[in-house]
């Protein structure tokens, strides 16, 4: 089955380019945990507009082996100016990956919720620390 699974995406056409994902070897990886699938992909000299397009195609190739809720697409890439709202910023340690701090801990992979299309968090800043 995985070899179906990978064929089906690596079949995938980049609007930018006008190849697939296959041909131009940007897929990393696509494994099973649990019920869900989890595909890691290359998206260096793709726009944030085409990467929306490609993980929409992505998700038609697989709707017919996979729920939507069941699919995490994880997009890597080297080059920082392809994300949206790319700022130069100079790194004090660049070997080390960069890491989000929630709370105590960090933040884990990202999850949909079935149903919902966008997330509003609404707080309320009452007490003197802890809000920054």
């Amino acid at each position: 089955m995985k070899k179906e699974i990978l064929d089906k995406i690596s079949s995938v056409q980049v609007s930018a380019t006008g190849k697939s994902l296959g041909e131009e070897n940007r897929i990393i990886s696509a494994e099973m945990k649990g019920e869900d699938l989890h595909v890691r992909y290359k998206r260096d000299g793709i726009s944030p507009q085409d990467k929306k397009e490609l993980e929409k195609s992505i998700m038609e190739a697989l709707s017919s082996d996979f729920k939507q809720d069941n699919i995490l697409l994880i997009s890597t890439s080297d080059n920082s100016q392809d994300v949206l709202g790319h700022q130069e910023v100079e790194s004090k340690n660049p070997s080390e990956p960069a890491q989000l701090k929630v709370g105590h801990g960090t933040a884990g992979e990202k999850r949909k919720i079935p149903g919902v299309k966008n997330v509003i968090c609404i707080a309320s800043g009452k007490g003197g620390v802890g809000k920054s």
